[in-house]
């Protein structure tokens, strides 16, 4: 089965299965566990169509407030991953785009130069031993991430920074080059 899920403001989650309408409509199976302003991203675990990982802008004060989601019954139920990647929320932090390398390992990137990593195909995330930092050691706002392996992978930032890392996020660097923009790099891809 085919399972096309698309994501949006206001806690917009809709699913369409084998592309065949209707769309369903998966917000309100996101309460009580969901308490984003927005929801930035998604993606399904490779080869398996019932699996979603969603990321968002964290809303209010709440115990749930972690903006990380993930589901394994095509969004029957959600549920808040484990791991220290919650010690960064704080009202306003997104995590702003997702990552599946595989069906096990999966990344996400966001606000402060962190990105968080699970290699337990979504249960836990812990955060990158490494932030992302620019020239003035100031934390970078990520924006886009895409990892080829679980150690090789790139993310870029707010203001036109790319940065890419070897060693699965311990150490981060920019690659070479200016981009000259002032504008956030919102999708990024390494090859194979």
């Amino acid at each position: 089965m085919f399972r096309t899920y698309v994501v949006g403001d206001n806690s917009l989650v809709k699913r369409l299965d084998n592309h065949t309408l209707p769309w369903v409509d998966l917000t309100s199976t996101l309460f009580p566990n969901l308490q984003m302003q927005s929801i930035l991203d998604v993606m399904s675990r490779p080869s398996v169509a019932d699996s979603a990982i969603i990321v968002g802008r964290v809303g209010g004060v709440s115990v749930n407030n972690k903006g990380i989601l993930v589901t394994n019954n095509a969004g029957v139920t959600w549920a808040t991953p484990s791991g220290n990647y919650q010690s960064v929320w704080n009202t306003g932090f997104s995590w702003r785009e997702v990552w599946c390398i595989d069906t096990a390992n999966i990344v996400v990137a966001g606000d402060n130069g962190r990105v968080a990593i699970s290699t337990d195909q979504g249960n836990t995330f812990n955060l990158a031993t490494g932030q992302v930092l620019d020239s003035g050691s100031n934390p970078v706002d990520l924006y886009s991430i895409h990892f080829i392996t679980p150690n090789i992978g790139v993310v870029g930032g707010v203001n036109g920074e790319v940065y890419y890392t070897s060693d699965g996020g311990v150490n981060w660097g920019a690659l070479p080059g200016s981009i000259a923009i002032n504008d956030p790099i919102v999708g990024i891809h390494i090859s194979q």
